[in-house]
Formats: structure tokens, C-alpha cells, sequence
């Protein structure tokens, strides 16, 4: 509990203050208080002081002699005076009225006006130079003995002269503050505590706020003396938290109206800081609050921000164990997946439309060390090259027409600490295939509009649903960054390559769509199997809803099933269930395969009539057959 010290002159004022806290016990804060009353002695007046503020005193009530002195020596809590006025010199002179000679000692603190004195008292007194406080006690002895000792003499003077004046057989007359006095003090230092309580909580709201934030903070004042060190702080810089001085951490500092500090850089392994300084004016001085913070944790919060402000999903949702196959090529595949997982090299997925190259690419990030990362796909043919380029790299405010004030964050920047999926990286323009090849070298983005460089920390999975080294070869792909992203290479089959995956998951389908395990018909299996694939696990999820909705028709052939006759895709050269072939067909094929061919290499329809020695009208039937 805090305490009120009552530093006093004798046993007549402790009395006093006892009385004056009896008569008033229901003073608000009393009951929250310990008061203790002490009787001064002079030579140690300082000691006794100072053992009371290691005892837990908040505040020293005192008389004005010694109030001079204690204030004086004493800076670590408040030391109140009881001050004596006029009115109360009167009263005491009045006690000793019946003396012919009145000797009057007062410190030169003491403001008495000896007018209002009545004539027969005035004619008494013998005001005596008013005493420092500087004076030593053999000093006032010395000054009391100089006193002309008969019966009919008395001294007048402060509360602490009894103490001195003990050995010198004249009475003496302490001057007391009256019962008013005693109130009125007491009650201020019930206010005093009151506020020191409200201070100490606010303070240690302040100190739990300050060692809570994630950023280092130094408060300071004139000539750099230093008033709080956070705990953050202390942990970057690696200094005491009682360091005294802010040259003690920087000593090329320099006071001033400016900052010190502006987005400075300070290296502090395993810490790269940014330091900022502000000023403020408290009360009537000028103080500094420096602010330290880690480089890593704004790119996290930057990483958090990007993902929480951003309208896309950058969640993964897949895992390797969403991948259902009863291939045993398929199996393989999966497992060389896992192993690329937990790498961060680029992954280059090449397969069919349909094949689940983005599953494959979910699954990956899910299993590898970015997995709390975000995951951001884009379809590089989904959008035209100027609007992709800006999707990928983000924009700076007012960098083109229609750009938004603010500017725009990339899918790179917010894929940061993450996994960005590449789909169709084929169908990309040399221009952002340029642009991409330095990302990918620097690790570092530059908004379209912008000269600030953001650094990325991002693992790069690509999928292409054509040959891409082939479009190395025809020149539509750089090769440079083909070798960048295709570190690491997973060619995934289409459907048509994992005939037991065909029945195996028609039947997984139809259960996801509610129906009970059950066996497939024979001739419905059969069908599925002589169906080419052409839209891979769309077109055989698409045929299992259908079945789901339709179930069996009668239709032998289930060609309601298909989006084209089960006979057409790839021809078959000899017919089902025999050996015999057909040459017709086999004639039409190889027609068909040369005229492709030459198309690819650039020919027109009427270059091959002519070379093929055929018409035009010839070519066209072939082709669309």
C-alpha cells in the first residue's frame, strides 16, 4: 500500500496530526493509504528522509525549515511544507506574551509582517536576520547563545529550534501550522498519490503496449538521454535496456528539429532494420521516438496483406490424395509428383487438355515447403497479351489509361513466399516471355510504371498443353526460358494410355454423383473402352453425369454418351473383333496424316491438291472426314 510520511518537529505536532485524522477519517483515498508520522532529527534529517523513500514513502510532509532542506536533496518523490503564516507567529507570540523580551528567529523563508502585531507585543520583539538554510546547527546554536539569558526572556522561531536551542536554559516558542494547514497538505498529497497511482497504471499500460509491438522503439530527449527502450529494440540492437544514451547506439548522432533517422538501412545480423525518428514537443521540451523494424517482418506482413487484399483465390485445394488412378503408369507419375514436391526447382507439367495438370500443380504445392504459402494460377491464353502482362506484373497508379489511382499489385507479388501456376505457358507472347525470363533470373518484379524494384521469393510451376520444345524448335518459345522452367519435367497421359483408369473412374464418378457401387455392363464397359478420349477426364466425367441422369436407354451403342460417334477420333485400321483389315480406311488415313503434315508446315489446301496430284474439293473431304 503507498505511504504518506508526516516528517515532523516534535511530539506536540504528532499529536496534532493524529487528532486531525481522527476528526477526519472519512476523507475520500484515506482508506487506500498508510499514514506514518517520524519526528525529525536535524543532524540526520536527510538520512532519516532518504531511508523513508527506500521504505516506499510517495510523499513527505514536512515543516518549512526542513522542507528547504529536503527539497533540496531529495528528487525522487514530492516533499510537501507545511507552511506557518503570519496569523500563526501571532498566535505564538501571543503564548509569550508575559515576557518583557521576545526574541524572534526566523529562516528567510518565513514571511511574517510584524505591523499587524499590537503595540504592546511589537514593543517586545526582537527580530533577529533571518537565518539560511544553508546554516550549519552549531551555526544557530552559536546564534541562540548569543541570546542575553535573564527570567524574563524568550525566543520565538520554527518548529525545529527546540532541537537546537535544547542546552540553553531560555524558553522557546516553536511556531506550529495550524490544524487547517495539516488538512489542506494532507489532503493535497491524497491527491498527489492518487494521481501517482493513475500514472503508474498508465505507465505500465504504456510499458506492456511498448514490449507487445513487433517494432523497436526508443523514446529520447535533449542531448540524447534516453527514457524507454522497448524490449523489440533491445532484442534488434542488441543493447541493455538501461543504456542511457542514444550516442551509446548511434554516435553520429545530432540533434535537431529534423529526423535523424529516414528510412535508414542498419545491418544488425541476423536483423536488417529500417530506422525512422519523429519529434514531439511534451510539456515545453522536444523529445524523439525512433521506430526500428525488421525488413523480413514488412515482407511478411506485405505477403499477408497482398493475399488478404486480393479477389482471386491463392489457396491450393488439392492434394496428391485427391488424385484417384488405377494405372500403374499413372502411379508412378504421382510418385515422381511427390518427389519434385519437396524441392523448390521449377516444374515443368506437360499433358492434354483434361489430364489435371492444375491438380497436379495444387497437389505439388500442397506437399512441398511452401505449403502455408499463397497459390496463384492464371491461364496465360485466357487473356490477351497486354492485359496479362499487367496481371502478372501489376501496375503503378495512373500508368496507363484506366489504370486505377492506387496502382495494382501482380499475381508474382502476391504469389511471394508462395507457388505460381503458369497454365497454357505456351500460348504466352515473346514480349512477357522476355519479361518473365528476367523475373525468374533477378527473383525481383518491377510494377508496369514503376522504378521500384520488389524482391520475390516464389517457386514457379508451368504447364503446357501442347509439345513445348517443339515450339522451342519452330522458334514460337525462347529456349532460354524453356531451360528455366523445365528443371524438373512431368509428362502426365492422356486417358487414352491408362485404359484401366477409364471404368475404374467412370465407376468413382457416378458414386460422387450418389449412385451405389455397383458393376458396370459389360457392353457399357467395352464402349468406354473403344472411346477415344479426346477431352480426357472432362469428357468422362461429362459422360458419367450423363448415364447418372439417363441411365440405360436401350441404346447398345451409348452413343448418347458422347459428344461424337464412338467410331470417330482415331480410325480404327482393322474392324473390332477381327483380323481383318480394311484398306480403304487404311488409305484414307494415310491421306489424311500427309495432308496434316504439310498443313502444319505452312501449305495450303490448294499446294497439296497439286502436290499430292488430287483436287482441292479432295483435300477438302479428306479433312473433314
Amino acid at each position: 500500500m503507498d505511504s504518506i510520511y508526516f516528517f515532523i518537529a516534535d511530539t506536540t505536532m504528532k499529536q496534532a496530526v493524529s487528532h486531525m485524522l481522527a476528526s477526519y477519517s472519512d476523507l475520500p483515498d484515506l482508506d487506500s493509504v498508510t499514514v506514518k508520522t517520524e519526528i525529525v532529527d536535524f543532524p540526520h534529517m536527510v538520512a532519516q528522509a532518504q531511508h523513508m523513500v527506500r521504505a516506499g514513502a510517495k510523499v513527505i510532509i514536512t515543516n518549512s525549515g526542513s522542507y528547504q532542506i529536503l527539497s533540496a536533496a531529495i528528487h525522487e518523490i514530492p516533499i510537501l511544507c507545511l507552511y506557518s503564516s503570519t496569523y500563526d507567529a501571532l498566535y505564538t507570540l501571543r503564548q509569550a506574551s508575559r515576557y518583557k523580551k521576545i526574541h524572534l528567529l526566523l529562516n528567510k523563508h518565513f514571511i511574517f509582517n510584524p505591523d499587524i502585531c499590537p503595540p504592546d507585543l511589537r514593543a517586545k520583539l526582537i527580530i533577529h536576520e533571518p537565518y539560511s538554510i544553508d546554516d550549519t546547527y552549531d551555526q544557530l546554536l552559536a546564534r541562540i547563545q548569543d541570546i542575553p539569558i535573564t527570567p524574563d526572556t524568550a525566543i520565538v522561531g520554527c518548529t525545529l529550534l527546540p532541537q537546537i536551542a535544547n542546552i540553553v536554559p531560555l524558553p522557546v516558542f516553536p511556531i506550529r501550522p495550524s490544524e487547517s494547514t495539516l488538512l489542506s497538505v494532507f489532503q493535497y498529497a491524497l491527491g498527489i498519490v492518487r494521481f501517482q497511482r493513475q500514472d503508474r497504471r498508465q505507465l505500465s499500460t504504456l510499458e506492456s503496449i511498448l514490449s507487445h509491438v513487433t517494432d523497436g522503439i526508443i523514446l529520447y530527449g535533449a542531448g540524447g538521454a534516453i527514457s524507454h527502450i522497448n524490449r523489440q529494440a533491445s532484442i534488434f540492437l542488441g543493447i541493455p535496456a538501461d543504456t542511457e544514451n542514444i550516442r551509446t547506439i548511434f554516435p553520429d548522432w545530432h540533434e535537431g528539429t529534423k529526423p535523424s533517422f529516414k528510412d535508414r538501412i542498419i545491418h544488425q545480423p541476423p536483423y536488417t532494420l529500417v530506422a525512422n525518428s519523429d519529434s514531439f514537443i511534451s510539456g515545453q521540451e522536444r523529445q524523439y521516438i525512433l521506430t526500428l523494424r525488421d525488413v523480413t517482418e514488412l515482407q511478411r506482413l506485405e505477403k499477408n496483406i497482398r493475399y488478404k487484399l486480393s479477389r482471386t483465390g491463392l489457396e491450393a485445394t488439392h492434394c496428391f490424395s485427391d488424385i484417384h488412378t488405377a494405372d500403374a503408369h499413372m502411379k508412378q507419375t504421382i510418385a515422381q509428383a511427390r518427389l519434385m514436391a519437396t524441392y523448390n526447382a521449377p516444374v515443368l507439367i506437360q499433358g492434354e487438355s483434361g489430364t489435371g495438370k492444375e491438380l497436379f500443380a495444387q497437389s505439388i504445392h500442397n506437399a512441398g515447403p511452401r505449403h502455408n504459402g499463397p497459390f496463384v494460377a492464371i491461364n496465360c491464353a485466357a487473356l490477351p497479351p497486354d492485359l496479362l502482362e499487367s496481371e502478372l506484373f501489376g501496375y503503378a497508379g495512373g500508368a496507363f489509361t484506366g489504370a486505377r489511382k492506387e496502382g495494382k499489385a501482380g499475381l508474382f507479388e502476391m504469389a511471394h513466399k508462395g507457388t505460381i501456376f503458369l497454365d497454357e505457358i505456351n500460348s504466352m507472347s515473346p514480349n512477357i516471355q522476355s519479361k518473365l525470363l528476367r523475373v525468374l533470373e533477378t527473383k525481383q518484379v518491377m510494377r508496369i510504371g514503376s522504378d521500384y524494384i520488389i524482391p520475390l521469393d516464389i517457386r514457379i510451376i508451368s504447364a503446357s498443353n501442347a509439345d513445348i520444345l517443339a515450339a522451342v524448335q519452330a522458334g514460337t518459345f525462347r529456349r532460354d526460358l524453356f531451360f528455366r522452367i523445365n528443371t524438373l519435367k512431368l509428362n502426365l497421359p492422356p486417358l487414352n494410355d491408362r485404359p484401366a483408369d477409364i471404368p475404374y473412374l467412370f465407376s468413382f464418378f457416378l458414386q460422387s454423383l450418389g449412385e451405389s457401387p455397383k458393376e458396370l455392363p459389360e457392353n457399357l464397359r467395352q464402349t468406354l473402352l473403344q472411346h477415344h478420349w479426346w477431352g480426357n477426364i472432362r469428357e468422362l466425367y461429362s459422360a458419367a453425369l450423363r448415364y447418372h441422369i439417363f441411365g440405360e436407354t436401350g441404346d447398345r451403342t451409348y452413343s448418347y454418351l458422347f459428344d461424337a460417334p464412338a467410331n470417330e477420333g482415331t480410325e480404327h485400321l482393322l474392324a473390332p473383333g477381327t483380323v481383318a483389315l480394311d484398306m480403304k480406311h487404311l488409305e484414307t488415313a494415310i491421306q489424311q496424316l500427309v495432308i496434316r503434315d504439310l498443313m502444319e508446315q505452312g501449305y495450303t489446301q490448294t499446294e497439296i491438291a497439286k502436290l499430292l496430284h488430287v483436287s482441292r474439293q479432295t483435300i477438302f473431304n479428306r479433312l473433314k472426314k
